[in-house]
């Protein structure tokens, strides 16, 4: 059988599996990969209102998929939305304190995986690793 050593096959089936992997450890949590990612982004911004729109342009998805987390986790009360207090059309996401309390409850899933994802490097590997994928990231157009 032949094995497919293309970078971008490669970078998909890594994503694969660090996805699974991950479900599989939030399950109990009832989170998935997605939503710990903008829990994490909500995190980072607690103090003010995201606008939905900045979660489109920084997760690069479409408004419909943005809707669709944000109400998940407004379901499981871990974020509110309102109304824009500049844009009565816009929408604003503010994770919660419950939300907040979730967040660092999953959060070592994450840091184990980004550690198991990069042990095999040294540091300097890691480092050079991550310099290229921000480089790569940034060359392509989503």
């Amino acid at each position: 059988m032949r094995t497919n050593n293309d970078c971008g096959f490669l970078i998909k089936q890594i994503c694969d599996k660090l996805q699974a992997s991950v479900n599989r450890e939030l399950k109990e949590s009832g989170l998935t990969f997605s939503q710990v990612r903008y829990l994490d982004y909500l995190c980072t911004n607690h103090l003010r209102k995201v606008p939905m729109k900045e979660l489109e342009m920084v997760f690069n998805v479409s408004q419909p998929t943005v809707a669709g987390i944000v109400n998940r986790l407004e379901k499981k009360e871990l974020v509110k939305t309102k109304q824009s207090e500049e844009d009565s059309r816009a929408k604003t996401v503010q994770m919660t304190e419950q939300g907040y309390e979730e967040y660092i409850f999953v959060k070592s899933s994450r840091e184990r995986k980004e550690h198991e994802l990069t042990e095999v490097l040294s540091e300097s590997e890691r480092k050079e690793f991550q310099q290229m994928l921000i480089r790569i990231c940034g060359h392509l157009k989503g």
